[in-house]
């Protein structure tokens, strides 16, 4: 089975990459601002594609009902998030350190194109911590607990 990022999330990380990009284009404190933020969010980015977001594209068809065995590869991505959720909120307040020395940079420098998008960055991080990487996880333990009901009740039909 294919377990994937959902498409929403991928173009979001997408459009805040590019527009970081174009931040560390820029010159001065905004610039070194915006490479800091883009020297600590790549690796921790890297992380969250790898494991903590694919297992939210299992949302929508186990919203339908729809869980089956092969499901069960998410647990490999549910159950690393768990043993790293610490490090990863860590990174989240090593990020959020270096978006506010962005905020005060755009400030400083009358951009409030700038200004915006490091709300929005601030605005994903907390979206990561108090629903994505939850509603990750819940995820893994949902089909941990759906997957041997269903189990049992085939071997039942079975016989």
């Amino acid at each position: 089975m294919s377990i994937e990022i959902p498409q929403a999330l991928r173009i979001e990380h997408e459009e805040l990459h590019h527009f970081l990009v174009r931040a560390a284009n820029e010159s001065g404190e905004l610039a070194q601002a915006a490479q800091l933020v883009a020297r600590l969010l790549e690796p921790h980015v890297r992380k969250e594609e790898a494991f903590a977001l694919p297992p939210l594209g299992l949302l929508r068809p186990l919203a339908r009902g729809d869980a089956e065995p092969g499901m069960t590869e998410v647990f490999a991505y549910t159950d690393w998030l768990k043993a790293h959720l610490k490090d990863m909120i860590a990174e989240h307040h090593a990020i959020t350190a270096a978006i506010e020395r962005l905020l005060a940079a755009a400030r400083a420098a009358d951009r409030p194109e700038y200004l915006e998008f490091a709300e929005k960055l601030l605005n994903h991080a907390r979206l990561e911590e108090e629903v994505l990487y939850p509603a990750a996880i819940l995820v893994g333990e949902f089909l941990r607990m759906k997957l041997p009901r269903m189990r049992a009740a085939e071997l039942r039909i079975g016989r």
